[in-house]
């Protein structure tokens, strides 16, 4: 239930005159439709947005975020005009790390204590990339 209430804000949020962030749906076609993540973009700040997935634990190491973040931050520069896109992930999520790297994220350092989640408090490494950057990278 709680997915669908996700689900069902997020599309309310996409239809506002001045829209909080981009979603993008990854399905999975066997059994055909079926949805195994997303990713979003979440903008925030002068031509600045955050760039976040999720992808369902047994279909990880399949490419689907990388992929799907390709085309997200294609979008974002290249659509919506961003400047800059960053991402955070844990310093123990290794498969994280590995997607924003194949994306040309550069690292930035690490927020002490960004994110509560089970119950404490957990580090981020911050990552980042600038349009110049992917306009002219082989990603782009």
């Amino acid at each position: 239930m709680a997915a669908e209430r996700y689900l069902a804000d997020a599309i309310a949020r996409a239809q506002l005159d001045a829209r909080p962030d981009y979603y993008v749906g990854i399905v999975e076609n066997e059994p055909p439709g079926e949805l195994v993540g997303f990713v979003r973009l979440g903008l925030g700040g002068h031509q600045a947005a955050d760039l976040g997935y999720a992808i369902r634990y047994d279909r990880w190491g399949r490419g689907y975020a990388t992929e799907a973040s390709r085309a997200m931050l294609d979008f974002g520069f290249r659509v919506l005009g961003l400047h800059r896109i960053s991402a955070a992930c844990g310093p123990e999520n290794r498969a994280s790390q590995r997607v924003v790297e194949h994306l040309g994220m550069q690292p930035e350092g690490r927020i002490r204590d960004h994110v509560f989640t089970n119950g404490a408090w957990r580090d981020s490494l911050t990552y980042s990339l600038l349009e110049h950057e992917w306009l002219s990278s082989d990603d782009a």
